[in-house]
């Protein structure tokens, strides 16, 4: 008999519109593209990147940058932009030129800065840019000397040394020549590299001067005092076969009451009152010749140097000496005016010869570089709907153990410039350079959970730390011990121990399907299956499938499970179906669940929340799902009460209906018994899932294809079914009276389609359903019975062949009410109509979080 009305239902000619082989087209069609990358080129079309800068004039108006806001056919194409502070001392503003898509640069400062270019309609579509602004004149010159320390007004000289000059901005000066001068020389010589040299007691004026490309000439100096002086000069040449204390004191100390001691092989202390200066002494031939100035180092954009030789033991200088340099790219000599100008980093031999003497000497030239780039910069720190990123302690090494450690550094991995590291807490992060690099190793302590840290690299030009430029990185470590995961597989295994959290550093691309027992901190990072089939044509018994497992059968976590700020793109299946893929899924869970701030489209179902405790869904955006935003599936008759809470989301839209509850058991057993759960939404609920009056018949026949389920009902008694739903929702949607949760625009008429609970086999608690919400929502019971208690339309027949399939030992009662609930449109005017877009806009994230209010 079974066998015979399956086969009768067969034949039965049914007509029903699924709303999977629809939705896709209303969605394509009413669905604007938001932005989802950014280039920008220069004035002369090239495109900039992470390394690159704009350079500017301070009197240049006329520069600009292009920025184009992708794909093409994104509606809003604005730009929001801001300056990235601590990086430099420069100020430039951005003008939009007419309606095209340049950007006129105005220079407002000197110096470098970088701004956060982002697009208004999706503020994580970004791009750092530097630019450099430049003047022909300095600003300012100040000295320093060889431990990188600036001079004070007035110094009390020991010993001689070797001073600098910092320059702003360098690019303004001329011929590369700072003037040294001293006003008493018989107190103190110094060269005109910088170098000072003690010759009597006294007092002096040191003055270092420029001029800069207009002709100005800028100046800064210091006064020196020599009363206390010890020793002319740190290091010492000397012709003698034989060094002793007694010849130091008396040839090189400056006053007959220095002690000297031998500290080491060619080293001595000179010490006076308490006061002590450490001495290299060097022995030379008589008439040996040398570099008696030259440094081991120099630096690009740092002014020119002069290659002093001569007598070393006497320290005279020598004239007509032929100065030549073996790498001319890297360094060069200019014979006008005597000096050594550095081009780029590298090595390169400096050779004099005179009198058929030759003498050489390495000299390494490093970069000064104008800006430099982390791996990771201040705009990566702004991630996802809360605009954060959060770290965990931990990450997984090549053999998949756990660490604290962590590998950072510079983009340009050339060694070709010197940084210096530094945490502003050196008890939270350890740093250990990684010889022959720029790069570090981070370790982070116990003390660092929970902390904020921050990590800062600063450009060092002659041991000065140039604090124009320099970069930081700041770590917001998670108070529970995580792991940072960069793969698909790290997230499986990470999932699967339960012991830690799981903090995503990069967009993840699934190729199967993972399970996960731990919260997972998405940081705007993508889960993307946009790649990934899930589902065979030939075999389509099999329709569901999931990107994350959350949670085991019966799992009892300990803990809340969280699933924050992650991205979630779906996929699609096979040529001429939208996609079977779903993202998360919960199955009898005792533990509080949260998914906050997420963004998922493209699924079946965004979220699946199967038979759990309590959920909450806050803040997160649901966009162009297939069929629901999520899906609430529960089992009637449990005695415990159930809470599925929704605070300030928003939904796209969906194919059909932003959330749906239905029974997880379509079996006798459930059948009349209550589905013991509240759903209550607060705060607000915007809703832009926009259905026309003939479109509800199909959600609720696809509502009603995914309550039986294929395992349950074969195809055509499931279709009929959902026919005949469908058809009394037809005749109910079309009475006057519900003309309210209707928009009228264009003219069409429009419902935004927020909630659906399908009674039908059991029995939904109407007075669970607690509308706390700031949007003007209504809930509207849809009987499926008419006023004798008979069911309407062919349910009735549809229920006894039902109860002769699935052994129901008597018809099945399949007319219990449904529950919709739709933005009320009476005296209410939306904000977004249909076919606008919903722009990922800044001040869309900061009402999501709660920062702003609706």
């Amino acid at each position: 008999m079974k066998k015979f009305l399956i086969g009768v239902i067969f034949i039965i000619p049914i007509v029903v519109v699924v709303a999977l082989s629809v939705t896709g087209t209303i969605i394509g069609i009413t669905t604007p593209v938001n932005p989802s990358e950014m280039v920008i080129k220069s004035s002369d079309n090239v495109e900039i990147g992470r390394s690159d800068y704009v350079k500017v004039d301070v009197q240049n108006f006329e520069e600009f940058i292009i920025i184009d806001v992708l794909p093409a056919i994104t509606q809003d194409k604005e730009i929001t932009y801001e300056r990235v502070e601590g990086v430099g001392e420069g100020e430039v503003e951005l003008e939009k030129m007419g309606e095209s898509n340049r950007y006129s640069i105005i220079p407002k400062k000197i110096g470098t800065c970088k701004l956060d270019i982002r697009a208004k309609a999706n503020v994580n579509v970004y791009k750092e840019i530097t630019f450099h602004v430049t003047s022909d004149s300095i600003e300012s010159i100040e000295i320093y000397d060889e431990n990188g320390i600036f001079v004070e007004q007035n110094e009390e000289l020991l010993t001689g040394g070797k001073y600098f000059v910092d320059i702003n901005p360098i690019d303004a000066l001329r011929n590369n020549d700072v003037q040294w001068s001293s006003s008493n020389t018989s107190v103190v010589e110094i060269s005109e590299n910088g170098e000072l040299k003690i010759v009597g007691k006294g007092l002096s004026r040191i003055k270092a001067s420029a001029v800069d490309k207009n002709g100005a000439t800028i100046s800064d100096y210091f006064d020196v005092d020599t009363s206390n002086a010890i020793v002319s000069s740190n290091t010492i040449y000397t012709s003698m076969s034989e060094i002793t204390t007694d010849y130091l004191k008396e040839n090189h100390a400056l006053s007959s009451e220095v002690l000297v001691s031998s500290i080491a092989e060619n080293r001595y202390s000179f010490v006076l009152n308490g006061e002590s200066v450490e001495v290299e002494v060097v022995s030379v031939d008589e008439d040996e010749i040398g570099f008696i100035e030259l440094l081991d180092v120099m630096y690009t954009r740092n002014g020119g140097y002069y290659p002093i030789v001569g007598v070393l033991a006497t320290g005279t200088p020598l004239k007509d000496v032929k100065i030549e340099v073996s790498n001319t790219e890297v360094l060069e000599f200019e014979p006008i005016t005597g000096m050594l100008v550095p081009l780029k980093a590298g090595q390169s031999l400096v050779s004099a010869t005179i009198d058929g003497i030759t003498i050489e000497k390495e000299v390494a030239v490093r970069e000064n570089p104008i800006a430099f780039e982390l791996e990771l910069g201040s705009a990566d720190q702004k991630l996802g709907i809360q605009l954060t990123r959060t770290w965990g302690r931990y990450w997984l090494d090549e053999n998949g153990n756990r660490i604290n450690t962590f590998k950072f550094g510079l983009t340009d991995k050339n060694n070709t410039f010197d940084v210096e590291w530094s945490a502003s807490d050196s008890e939270m992060l350890k740093i250990s350079k990684i010889e022959g690099s720029q790069d570090v190793i981070l370790e982070f302590t116990e003390a660092s959970k929970g902390q904020s840290v921050t990590l800062t690299a600063t450009l060092k030009v002659n041991n000065l730390l140039q604090q124009r430029v320099k970069r930081s990185f700041t770590f917001n470590l998670r108070e529970k011990d995580a792991i940072n995961v960069y793969t698909w597989d790290q997230l499986q295994r990470v999932g699967v121990l339960n012991h830690n959290d799981i903090v995503l550093q990069a967009d993840l691309y699934p190729t199967y399907m993972a399970s996960a027992r731990s919260s997972i901190y998405g940081n705007g990072f993508k889960i993307d299956a946009t790649d990934y089939a899930v589902m065979d044509e030939s075999d389509l018994s099999n329709w569901r499938n999931w990107l994350i497992d959350a949670v085991a059968y019966g799992r009892n976590l300990n803990g809340t499970l969280v699933i924050e700020d992650v991205v979630a793109v779906g996929s699609k299946a096979y040529e001429g179906t939208t996609s079977a893929l779903g993202f998360v899924n919960t199955n009898w869970c005792t533990s509080p669940i949260e998914v906050k701030y997420c963004q998922m489209s493209g699924f079946n179902e965004g979220l699946s929340l199967r038979n759990v405790s309590n959920a909450l869904v806050e803040g997160c955006i649901f966009g162009e799902n297939y069929l629901n935003g999520v899906s609430i599936q529960h089992e009637p008759g449990r005695a415990d009460r159930c809470t599925y809470t929704f605070k300030n989301n928003i939904f796209k839209q969906q194919g059909g209906s932003a959330i749906q509850l239905v029974t997880s058991k379509f079996r006798e057993p459930t059948m009349d018994k209550l589905i013991n759960v509240d759903v209550v939404f607060e705060g607000f609920m915007d809703v832009y899932n926009w259905k026309q009056r003939e479109e509800f018949k199909d959600i609720f026949a696809e509502g009603m294809l995914g309550l039986v389920g294929n395992n349950i009902v074969t195809g055509a008694l499931r279709d009929h079914l959902a026919k005949a739903l469908a058809e009394v929702v037809d005749s109910f949607i079309m009475e006057e009276e519900y003309d309210g949760m209707f928009y009228k625009y264009g003219g069409e008429e429009y419902a935004s389609f927020a909630y659906m609970g399908l009674g039908v086999l059991s029995v939904l608690d109407q007075e669970g359903i607690r509308l706390n919400s700031e949007t003007p929502l209504h809930t509207f019971v849809i009987p499926l019975e008419d006023e004798k208690g008979k069911p309407k339309g062919k349910l009735e027949t549809i229920a006894s062949l039902l109860g002769m399939v699935i052994n129901f030992s008597k018809p099945p009662h399949i007319s219990n009410p449904c529950v919709l609930t739709c933005t009320d449109f009476i005296n209410y005017e939306p904000e977004i109509k249909p076919g606008d877009p919903i722009p990922n806009s800044k001040e869309l994230y900061e009402k999501l979080v709660g920062t702003i209010s609706n």
